[in-house]
């Protein structure tokens, strides 16, 4: 399994007549999202905005941080399973990434409807907060939406999470046409047999323990919350999103799974300290 990931970094970022990528400079249509985002018929209101390192802003009802990405090669959709997409293996033939950047969902939805789980993550640009966490480095696109609240709890996660996916889509669809500044190759090859072998066992939160509900929502894997025997993936699949969704704290959201130092340092030593044989996810709280 071999994926090539091209990374265009977001230096500048702005609201203008379209939607495009130039020499690090992110422009973004803003009414040509929000018109996507609304198609769902699910969605009661929806508002852009932008945030950037150092100002003094507090984001808030935080459920999710999303780095833009898009598969321009290959089998699959970035972020597969996650409300509807396509559920395809992922991790081969190219993608792209617009790093230095994150798709901030604000949303009041709690998690689940038993109640006592409610959506208290804020994310500050700058002070204290800012320092401790990645997000405060990156230029912030921040969706504002709201669902339907007739709906049910479990319909409007699905509904704001995959407002979320639909501004990814139209946001990293800037870069498909382009060459990327930087091209980074991902393949577990063949090493020696001395090397020790390596897994990483990533443990993910399942939020049934709380909610009761098989369904409720949280990080997915290929779309499943529930509670699975383990899963055995190539690190290529994590590097495309199979792993990823709002989760109940600031410290493990989509942009952080898809950039987790840990799996990153063990792809970069493969075949130099020890052969890397891949990620085995498990649900913790399992009571």
């Amino acid at each position: 399994m071999r994926l090539e990931m091209g990374t265009f970094p977001v230096e500048h970022m702005s609201f203008g007549p379209q939607t495009r990528y130039t020499d690090g400079h992110l422009q973004v249509e803003k009414a040509g999202v929000i018109e996507a985002v609304m198609q769902d018929p699910r969605i009661a209101s929806a508002d852009l905005e932008l945030a950037f390192p150092g100002e003094s802003v507090r984001i808030w009802p935080v459920r999710d941080v999303i780095e833009p990405r898009i598969k321009v090669d290959g089998p699959g959709v970035i972020y597969p399973g996650a409300c509807g997409r396509s559920i395809t293996t992922v991790g081969e033939g190219r993608t792209h990434r617009l790093s230095g950047m994150g798709i901030v969902e604000v949303s009041s939805v709690n998690w689940h409807d038993a109640g006592g789980d409610y959506v208290e993550i804020c994310l500050d640009m700058t002070g204290h907060w800012a320092e401790m966490l990645p997000y405060g480095k990156l230029n912030q696109l921040c969706l504002v939406v709201e669902p339907d609240p007739g709906l049910g709890n479990e319909a409007q996660n699905d509904a704001v999470h995959k407002a979320a996916l639909v501004v990814n889509d139209q946001v990293a669809a800037a870069t498909k046409e382009l060459s990327p500044p930087q091209l980074d190759m991902y393949e577990l090859t063949g090493v020696d047999p001395a090397l020790p072998k390596v897994i990483y066992i990533w443990c993910v939160h399942s939020p049934q323990a709380m909610s009761g509900s098989p369904t409720a929502f949280c990080t997915m894997t290929y779309g499943l919350t529930q509670l699975t025997p383990p899963w055995f993936l190539h690190p290529n699949e994590i590097l495309d999103g199979a792993l990823s969704g709002p989760y109940r704290t600031a410290f493990a959201m989509s942009w952080t799974v898809v950039n987790n130092p840990v799996m990153m340092d063990l792809y970069h030593r493969h075949g130099v300290d020890w052969n890397f044989l891949g990620v085995m996810t498990l649900r913790t709280e399992w009571t």
